[in-house]
């Protein structure tokens, strides 16, 4: 018994805890996207971490993100991103934002990941590329699910740009993985 109270005691602080860093991370988020919207690609290249984990249909790379500024691909595509949402402010009012803290989507059910999958993707192959996404990330790491519409049709969905890992840095959040 006591050790179940101590369990739960410590899974209450945890939660209490991680709510404040959710918001923050949701914050960072919001200024990453907007660089979208602002075409500002200077911007966006400065919230990179030092290496970033990339994961799309084939692979999952860890690697450092000094090419990734030099080549400065993704700025090629910010209107692509944008053409669904318009402007930050559409996309604002017509998306939602789930964010998941590392216990979250490493937990072994993933309740928060299966429900996002199967409801956005209808495919599990999503879930499984995120759990082989895990082995790059820590605890001050925050998966942001941006790409959550109110309106759910496949017109709707935006996709890989909108989900990305946060982590909270001494330099502030910086991006540790993006979907491609």
């Amino acid at each position: 018994m006591k050790n179940l109270i101590i369990i739960c005691s410590f899974l209450v602080y945890s939660f209490l805890n991680a709510q404040p860093e959710k918001e923050e991370a949701k914050k960072a988020f919001k200024e990453i996207i907007k660089c979208y919207f602002k075409k500002d690609c200077a911007k966006f290249y400065s919230y990179f971490n030092d290496s970033v984990a990339l994961l799309n249909q084939n692979t999952n790379d860890h690697i450092s993100s000094k090419p990734l500024i030099e080549k400065k691909k993704a700025c090629e595509k910010f209107a692509t991103y944008t053409e669904k949402t318009k402007s930050f402010e559409k996309y604002l009012a017509n998306y939602s934002m789930q964010i998941a803290a590392y216990n979250e989507y490493t937990s072994p059910d993933k309740i928060i990941l299966k429900g996002y999958f199967f409801e956005m993707s209808g495919s599990p192959m999503c879930l499984m590329r995120i759990n082989a996404f895990n082995k790059y990330f820590t605890k001050s790491d925050y998966l942001v699910i941006g790409d959550i519409p109110q309106e759910k049709k496949a017109e709707n969905f935006v996709g890989s740009p909108y989900i990305m890992m946060l982590r909270k840095t001494k330099t502030g959040w910086k991006i540790s993985g993006l979907t491609e």
